[in-house]
């Protein structure tokens, strides 16, 4: 118990000092839900875009929840950004889940106490951020967050799950995964030759951590959690904090 206790400890001051130190410094323009962008040579309105490469979210039935309480997904919420310097559009997918419980109490308790304050609220937001290319209309990037320890598919039900930030980047049709590193290195861990479109990914841990599935017709046992978008405005990025968030990409008003 005193080891759950310590590793808790740590997982929790290491959470604080990452979002202090590593809060994202660019400025982009954020498109509301009603404009349209230029998306290979078409004028596109930025709700169509976003429902075209809304990803597919999927819980396994098999899937054992060490959550104190249960959880649900309240909402997919998503906010566009104009990356104008670079012909980027930056599509987000906030995932907004009622609640988060830490699977010891005690910690609970102390890491409740933390995202109250640092964040206004205990509800957990987890990120799918894709990059597409205005020029050629196509999915370039994905980027999301998996727990530190796994690669791929397998459930992880203990109770010290450090995130890490994972990148999909297609290449030639071939799909790479890359971790980022020390000061955002990326590196390459695995080729993917194989997948479908639009994303598809899978909860795989109690603090609702992603996991890619490259194709979701051969996986049996998942159950597709369908929840209808809400698009935010700039008082909804500031009433959640996320730029507080991992994944969240800091913007201006036009």
């Amino acid at each position: 118990m005193s080891d759950i206790l310590v590793w808790g400890f740590i997982a929790i001051s290491s959470s604080v000092i990452f979002h202090i130190f590593h809060s994202r410094k660019n400025n982009f323009a954020f498109i509301s839900e009603g404009e349209k962008v230029k998306i290979a040579n078409k004028k596109v309105r930025v709700d169509k875009l976003a429902k075209i490469f809304k990803p597919i979210i999927y819980i396994d039935k098999n899937f054992s929840d060490i959550n104190l309480k249960p959880t649900y997904l309240q909402m997919i919420a998503v906010s566009v950004i104009d990356d104008r310097k670079n012909n980027k559009i930056f599509l987000n997918y906030h995932l907004f889940w009622n609640d988060e419980y830490y699977p010891v109490k005690i910690i609970d308790k102390i890491y409740r106490i933390f995202r109250e304050f640092y964040y206004g609220t205990s509800i957990d937001i987890e990120f799918i951020r894709l990059t597409v290319c205005k020029f050629t209309g196509k999915l370039e990037e994905i980027h999301f967050e998996s727990p530190k320890t796994a690669l791929s598919n397998y459930f992880l039900n203990s109770p010290i799950i450090m995130h890490r930030k994972l990148v999909l980047k297609f290449k030639n049709n071939i799909l790479y995964l890359y971790k980022k590193g020390i000061l955002r290195r990326k590196k390459e861990i695995k080729k993917i030759f194989i997948y479908s479109f639009p994303p598809a990914f899978k909860i795989i841990s109690w603090n609702h951590l992603l996991s890619y599935i490259p194709n979701s017709s051969n996986e049996k046992t998942l159950l597709p959690i369908d929840m209808p978008m809400q698009f935010l405005n700039l008082k909804d990025i500031k009433k959640y904090r996320l730029y507080r968030r991992s994944g969240c990409v800091m913007y201006v008003q036009k």
